[in-house]
């Protein structure tokens, strides 16, 4: 017995969402190196300093994945900056 995947078909407000979601990925990405390198550290040291994984620190910096508030406000004490600066676009 086959199943067959049915496929679906997303919603305008689906893909309005997610072309939201990658928009918001990418501006903080650059907000967050540019930030990062403004103190002069490494994405380690960076990734120490707010207690978060290096790996997922790295993912965040080049917008793969997106942060939860709670990873978001770590970041921007580790880095001095305001939560504002590093999502308000």
């Amino acid at each position: 017995m086959q199943y067959m995947r049915e496929k679906r078909v997303k919603s305008p407000e689906q893909i309005e969402s997610e072309s939201e979601r990658k928009i918001f990925r990418t501006q903080f990405a650059l907000k967050l190196k540019k930030a990062r390198q403004k103190q002069k550290i490494t994405q380690e040291h960076a990734a120490t300093l707010a207690k978060i994984n290096e790996d997922y620190y790295g993912h965040l910096e080049v917008g793969r994945y997106m942060p939860t508030l709670f990873i978001a406000k770590k970041l921007a004490k580790a880095l001095h900056v305001s939560l504002d600066a590093l999502t308000n676009f």
